[in-house]
């Protein structure tokens, strides 16, 4: 694990990892791609993953609770004796933050505090098994704790955490850290400011983590109130781009796995919302592939892609005959189902370098400890599996030929890591039927 922003692996393993972006390399650029003719030709949107790529990148505001009392206790810009004391106080506690932190360098008290940090961390997971909701507020308060912690790879992990429970379990997370919050006299929304401190280079999966994090603790009520699934309904009427910007929101919509099976059976698989949210989910998986490439994809990134395609399935499975077979007259449906396909085998192609990772791991028990095994089937037998009937003969061999048309073009085009890939395969002999999946379970 490579503490966020320095040097190589110190040895440590989270369920989270954080890595920092090199500014030198070229930034990233989702291109779009066309396919052969018929149905299969289509080009994916802007993408709400880019922009929000840009958006972290200029994110240089920074805010502290600290030393930075101008900062904090001052609203105005204009020149004065309580700006320059102000600020006075804020070059002396920065330069004394940075003294401190370079004795506990030397001394190695720092490496030894981030360890029993992070293992904190990692156990108070173990709270929210239980149904008393003291131990639920335990558990926030040790992330929240955590959050507000002066080393970056402990601050990225609790945002990880007070993310992925608060969408998980949110009869749990939300009422204890509201609780929490409370006994504190603090606000979600302001808290959250003083993680970010002034004068620290953070890395873009830290800023990543840090404003979802930010998100579920400053609105948890967004988490109560969605009716049904108004969020794609919304998307319709108002255009695609407010809605895909947020990729909280996009985690919210596999968090409500029902509604959304009810919103695809009602408006079908060519709704542009739809057409849209699958895109997006591809390009973030691009992301992930180009930026991390041999390290563990982000939980929520890897999780929620894996849902979306498992909830299509599950969604046709449900349409009725007549329904099923009209699908494959329709280029329009048959468009969004290419872009399924793209996503499941861009999941399950990472997930084969994270077997290569875990063989190979010098913390293996580690990672086991924080794993669970899962059946990933495969699309054959997935065809197979949803559409099993002769009727439904038309619509298999589309969604079959799927596989010959796009597998090529994503070896060749969508992975910086190809060989790897075909490393993998060469001593597998193609996909495995048992994956690893990072953290909890989904389901």
């Amino acid at each position: 694990m490579t503490p966020y922003g320095e040097g190589e692996s110190s040895g440590k393993f989270t369920t989270i990892d954080v890595v920092k972006m090199d500014d030198n390399k070229p930034r990233l650029s989702i291109a779009t791609q066309s396919t052969q003719e018929g149905f299969y030709n289509f080009n994916l949107g802007p993408s709400s993953f880019s922009l929000l790529l840009d958006e972290l990148r200029r994110d240089d505001v920074t805010y502290s609770y600290a030393s930075t009392l101008s900062t904090n206790y001052t609203t105005s810009n204009l020149a004065g004796p309580g700006r320059v004391l102000g600020n006075l106080y804020s070059i002396a506690g920065s330069s004394l933050e940075r003294g401190v932190g370079s004795i506990a360098r030397r001394t190695g008290i720092e490496e030894l505090l981030r360890s029993k940090s992070l293992d904190r961390l990692k156990k108070s997971t173990r709270l929210f098994r239980s149904e008393d909701a003291r131990k639920h507020r335990k558990a926030c308060r040790i992330f929240l704790d955590g959050a507000n912690s002066y080393d970056r790879e402990v601050q990225a992990t609790a945002f990880g955490f007070i993310t992925a429970f608060t969408l998980k379990l949110p009869a749990k997370a939300q009422p204890a850290f509201r609780h929490v919050l409370k006994k504190r006299r603090e606000i979600g929304a302001v808290i959250s400011l003083s993680w970010k401190r002034s004068r620290i280079d953070y890395g873009l999966e830290w800023l990543f983590w840090y404003k979802l994090a930010s998100r579920c603790l400053a609105s948890p009520d967004n988490f109560e109130c969605i009716d049904g699934f108004s969020l794609l309904e919304s998307a319709n009427r108002k255009g695609l781009v407010p809605f895909l910007q947020s990729i909280l929101r996009q985690s919210l919509i596999m968090s409500f796995y029902e509604d959304f099976k009810s919103y695809v059976l009602k408006r079908g698989f060519g709704d542009p919302a739809l057409f849209q949210l699958v895109s997006a989910s591809i390009s973030a998986m691009k992301i992930h592939c180009e930026t991390e490439k041999f390290r563990l994809l982000s939980l929520l990134s890897q999780a929620w892609s894996s849902d979306l395609v498992t909830c299509m399935w599950d969604s046709l499975g449900s349409m009725s005959p007549n329904v099923r077979c009209a699908l494959a007259d329709d280029p329009t449906q048959l468009a969004t189902w290419a872009n399924v396909f793209r996503l499941h085998l861009i999941v399950n192609k990472y997930r084969s370098l994270l077997i290569l990772q875990f063989q190979t791991d010098d913390h293996g028990s580690t990672f086991r400890s924080y794993d669970t095994l899962v059946s990933c089937e495969q699309w054959e037998d997935a065809c197979h599996k949803y559409l099993p009937d002769p009727e439904y003969t038309k619509l298999r061999q589309l969604l079959l030929h799927l596989e010959d048309l796009h597998k090529p073009i994503l070896r060749e085009h969508s992975f910086s890591f190809e060989g790897e890939i075909n490393e993998f395969d060469s001593h597998s002999g193609g996909d495995s039927d048992v994956i690893p999946t990072v953290g909890w379970s989904w389901k």
